[in-house]
């Protein structure tokens, strides 16, 4: 082979290994993305269309739903605790199933204190098997809400990261917003501070 060829080879070579390494890029990047960038909104800067629609949101919308458990449970639920966790999860996020197990904890210790927790399942509606697995497994007790497409709209289509927690009154009314994953401790100092208003 002249040198000429070795070159032209070589050449082919490296543009196909720099185009592989340029579409593996891309693929990586589309599998990372969260399923919630993509449908939440069309606005070009998310995070600012959700700090408006959260800053706006006084109150949980009134529902009329279905639990895990196929229960009917509506937003009277609040009336009865001084007040609830509501805790926005989906089966999908590892964050969200890794302090469910400690939230139930929370649910377990301080329903005493007049404190409730209610889960609301962002893919509940798609996956309700998995749900109810991931319930049973982790022995998760405290009711959670499977959305209807009106309830997703009007109140869990707002949120673009999970988990996500609210802290309401009895009214339904909503006092804290967590956003993001913590510790027990944290809810706990929370929802200490939310009993004490």
């Amino acid at each position: 082979m002249n040198l000429k060829k070795i070159n032209i080879y070589f050449m082919l070579v490296v543009i196909l290994i720099i185009g592989i390494g340029i579409l593996k890029i891309q693929f990586n990047k589309k599998k990372t993305l969260n399923k919630k960038d993509i449908k939440l909104t069309s606005s070009e800067n998310k995070e600012d269309s959700e700090e408006i629609s959260l800053k706006t949101l006084k109150f949980i919308p009134s529902f009329n739903l279905k639990d895990e458990k196929d229960k009917e449970i509506n937003s009277g639920i609040f009336k009865d605790n001084k007040i609830t966790l509501v805790n926005l999860w989906g089966s999908w996020s590892k964050d969200s199933l890794d302090e469910l197990v400690y939230i139930e904890e929370i649910h377990n210790e301080m329903k005493d204190q007049g404190v409730n927790v209610i889960g609301i399942v962002e893919d509940g509606p798609k996956n309700k098997k998995g749900i109810k697995y991931i319930l049973r497994n982790e022995n998760i007790t405290f009711r959670n809400i499977i959305p209807n497409e009106e309830f997703y709209r009007e109140f869990v289509s707002l949120f673009s990261s999970y988990p996500y927690s609210v802290i309401v009154d009895s009214n339904g009314k909503i006092i804290e917003f967590i956003n993001g994953r913590r510790e027990k401790s944290q809810y706990k100092n929370l929802i200490e501070k939310a009993l004490k208003k």
